[in-house]
């Protein structure tokens, strides 16, 4: 089993860097990615 906290931490990096970078293009994606991650 994967540590819940790594996964939360993976998943947070990627959404950090994804909304730094392409925010505009990227963003109606990641609010769809994100609760998978934190839900």
């Amino acid at each position: 089993m994967v540590e819940f906290s790594k996964v939360l931490a993976f998943c947070y990096q990627i959404a950090k860097e994804t909304m730094t970078k392409h925010h505009n293009f990227i963003y109606p994606w990641l609010k769809e990615l994100v609760p998978h991650c934190f839900f």
